[in-house]
């Protein structure tokens, strides 16, 4: 006999542990649901939404190895000597770093204001400032981290993926380093609802129609990613690319690599 399907309904039914109403109210409209004659660990499974979950990663420094281009483009149009004065002032004027050890990094900067960071390494010089900026900019290629992509490739098939940035040329950059079509939802943010303004995460929030606690957020930086994420209500996972020494708080996941995300999907973390 076939089993009868289910229709929306206020009437309470037990749930088991870690089956939560909240999730289960907000996706019974994406699948047909069968109660009987299933037990209560099955009963979750079934109602639970048909992906595992929404994923949403940062773009500068979680997905694309900023630092290791900086350091080619440098290298390729200066000596040792002035690259690494590059990586100097990038390092004391990009860095945002607080007392606690967290770190943000704008290395996007050395593509929209290269002149800047080289007018630092040549202050008593403004024509070879300039003549460095635009041969560096002309030469800089940032590319995917080397995880990324055997990452991308064997999330769970499930698995809604997004994609939150500052960067204006998000979309473009997605689909120059050929991994666009991993992602349903693209949000750039501007100023002044960069992040780490509410507004920003709210706004991917709006367009994956998820709520806070069904999205695992990813990003390299505690203050633009991490803390503003889990204020929203999102469970936030730190991608710790340069071995910081900040210490997150219990309930922020800490990877030292993208190719630990599917595991801890896998996991229903």
């Amino acid at each position: 006999m076939s089993t009868p399907l289910a229709r929306r309904t206020h009437r309470p039914f037990p749930l088991p542990k870690n089956c939560s109403r909240r999730r289960i109210a907000s996706h019974v409209r994406v699948r047909a649901v069968s109660f009987a004659p299933l037990g209560g660990s099955d009963l979750c499974a079934i109602i639970s939404p048909v992906d595992r979950g929404v994923v949403v990663l940062d773009l500068d420094d979680t997905l694309t190895d900023w630092w290791t281009a900086i350091g080619r483009a440098a290298e390729g149009v200066a000596d040792d000597e002035v690259a690494e004065a590059l990586r100097d002032v990038v390092r004391r004027e990009a860095w945002i770093r607080r007392n606690d050890g967290a770190v943000h990094r704008d290395h996007w900067r050395l593509r929209v204001e290269p002149l800047t960071f080289w007018r630092s390494v040549f202050p008593d010089s403004e024509s070879r400032a300039s003549e460095m900026a635009a041969q560096f900019a002309e030469a800089l290629r940032v590319q995917l981290y080397e995880d990324v992509s055997p990452a991308l490739r064997v999330l769970p098939s499930d698995t809604r993926l997004g994609l939150l940035s500052n960067s204006p040329y998000a979309e473009e950059e997605l689909a120059a380093l050929g991994i666009a079509s991993h992602f349903s939802t693209v949000i750039s943010v501007t100023d002044p609802i960069r992040k780490p303004h509410p507004e920003a995460f709210r706004r991917v929030l709006v367009a994956m129609e998820a709520e806070p606690g069904d999205v695992l957020y990813v990003g390299d930086s505690p203050i633009n990613d991490i803390e503003p994420a889990r204020d929203q209500g999102m469970r936030s996972v730190w991608l710790d690319r340069f071995h910081d020494d900040w210490l997150p708080p219990s309930d922020v996941q800490r990877l030292q690599t993208l190719e630990e995300l599917p595991g801890l999907l896998h996991k229903g973390w």
